[in-house]
């Protein structure tokens, strides 16, 4: 990412000009940066109201398994649940 409109220069990854960090370095610096940006504007804004968020969240990170009953083989949470099983074989396997 540059900002060629402000001069032609990459403030991001030209070493003269600019901070000089390497192409694949720039999305760890970017994610903080921006996750730093998110939490503060997340603090600096007022919580939404329940019935906002009623029904887009859960109760506990575990409770989209116990929601309704599995239906049939094709249920995402017996798919995730073989393929955890068959990355802890392999796992286990090529150890």
């Amino acid at each position: 990412m540059g900002f060629e409109w402000l001069g032609g220069v990459q403030y991001v990854s030209d070493p003269v000009n600019g901070l000089g960090i390497p192409f694949l370095l720039q999305a760890w610096w970017y994610f903080c940066i921006l996750s730093v940006v998110y939490v503060a504007v997340s603090l600096a804004t007022p919580p939404p109201k329940a019935e906002q968020v009623d029904g887009l969240t859960w109760d506990s990170p575990f409770a989209f398994l116990a929601r309704s009953e599995i239906r049939g083989a094709l249920d995402p949470r017996l798919l995730g649940a073989v393929l955890v099983g068959v990355l802890v074989l392999l796992y286990v396997l090529v150890r």
